[in-house]
């Protein structure tokens, strides 16, 4: 990597400071989950501190949200539990009618059965500087909100399994999805056997086993949905980095360039902050647009995400993550490499409308980002070199697109 000089490092270290500080202030939040006061409190302090780096168009909205995915899967596999004990006809019925709605709502379709669950609107903030008509766009994201602390990810192995985590492959489906739609549609495949008139011991075994199956994924489900939010440092680290990397931007923006900053609230139920940011803005954001997002920048190894692997695969379009690539093979920012994604990050939306992405994370030596989803996920477990060092490489792949250089490429 390159050494910096003292006073390089110095202003480096400051940097660091007032990224921990600004971790700090957001994981000392009580409940800052998605839609909740701390997620609005969170969205208020964002923009007061984009206000005092120069932002004077910084506006809040609210956003519909989508219910807790752990009401989602309590819903779902709670119906093919019951259909399970009924069995016959009507137990296929209520299994497939599972398996069907949870996975069109998880591969992006309008929610079922869920839109009848709770889901209080989500809060996001947007700061915008620069040319009313600008040849190129730049847009900078963050989730505000963070996860609940629930059982289902309280142990790496289960964390490594479900997601979120990242990997140099991973073959769809996978994560947590995954692991539901299978259960569901094994529930569905044995009732439909019972519906055809398949009995005797094995079948009702079976039926009974897949039952109690389904009715531990629907506890698990509740316990997550009621768990206290987590102080969530690591989703706090893409905020820190957010501010980091737009300060240096909005110095360097150039007269024909417009900047956005947003703070999306609603990531952990599905992205609902960005993806309203986006809608608001459908008729703007085009190729020229330059987008990075900030998933969870706290751990050592920085990363690039090439792709999002649930239930399907979503690959990142190549145009910024190539440039971004040939930007990491000079050095200068330490080694950075490319993962794929366990779960969906708040970029997924980004991915699917084609526009030209850079997504950033920072993991740890098991693929995992941090203490996420745990009550430890403390501000003291935060790598604040790597916000900073997420934030530069971030306006270092923003300098060579506005360059254009097909050469590896060492911007210090």
């Amino acid at each position: 990597m390159t050494q910096l000089d003292p006073e390089s490092r110095e202003k480096s270290l400051e940097r660091q400071i007032r990224a921990f500080h600004w971790v700090r202030w957001l994981s000392e939040l009580p409940e800052r989950r998605a839609g909740g006061d701390g997620e609005r409190e969170a969205a208020r302090r964002l923009e007061s501190w984009l206000r005092e780096q120069g932002f004077t168009e910084v506006a809040q909205a609210t956003a519909p949200s989508r219910p807790e995915r752990g009401l989602v899967i309590a819903l779902h596999a709670g119906l093919a539990a019951v259909g399970c004990l009924l069995g016959g006809p009507l137990g296929f019925a209520l299994a497939a009618l599972a398996v069907v709605a949870y996975r069109h709502e998880r591969t992006g379709g309008v929610a079922w059965l869920s839109r009848w669950l709770p889901a209080p609107d989500c809060t996001w903030v947007a700061a915008r500087a620069g040319a009313a008509r600008p040849r190129r766009r730049i847009v900078l994201s963050a989730p505000l909100d963070a996860p609940r602390a629930g059982r289902l990810f309280a142990s790496d192995a289960r964390r490594l399994r479900l997601g979120p985590a990242g990997a140099a492959r991973v073959a769809a489906p996978a994560g947590l999805d995954a692991w539901i739609a299978r259960l569901l549609f094994a529930a569905a495949v044995a009732l439909a056997a019972s519906a055809l008139g398949a009995g005797g011991v094995a079948v009702q075994l079976v039926l009974g086993a897949l039952a109690l199956a389904c009715g531990v994924a629907t506890a698990a489900g509740l316990e997550w949905a009621r768990a206290p939010a987590s102080p969530g440092a690591v989703s706090a680290s893409a905020v820190a980095a957010l501010l980091t990397s737009g300060e240096q931007l909005l110095a360097q923006l150039r007269e024909d360039e417009e900047l956005w900053l947003v703070g999306a609230g609603g990531q952990e139920p599905g992205a609902c902050g960005l993806r309203a940011f986006l809608d608001a803005h459908a008729g703007e954001l085009a190729r020229d647009t330059l987008f990075v997002h900030f998933e969870r920048c706290g751990g050592s190894a920085l990363a690039r995400v090439a792709a999002e692997v649930g239930l399907a695969r979503c690959a990142h379009p190549p145009r910024l993550a190539e440039l971004a690539r040939r930007v990491a093979e000079s050095g200068a920012y330490g080694d950075i490499g490319s993962v794929e994604w366990i779960g969906a990050t708040g970029a997924a939306d980004v991915a699917a409308r084609g526009l030209p992405l850079l997504s950033l994370v920072a993991l740890d030596a098991q693929g995992l980002p941090g203490r996420d989803h745990q009550m430890a996920d403390l501000p003291e477990s935060v790598d604040t070199a790597s916000i900073v060092r997420a934030a530069d490489f971030a306006a270092a792949v923003v300098e060579a697109a506005r360059r254009g250089e097909d050469a590896p490429l060492a911007i210090v």
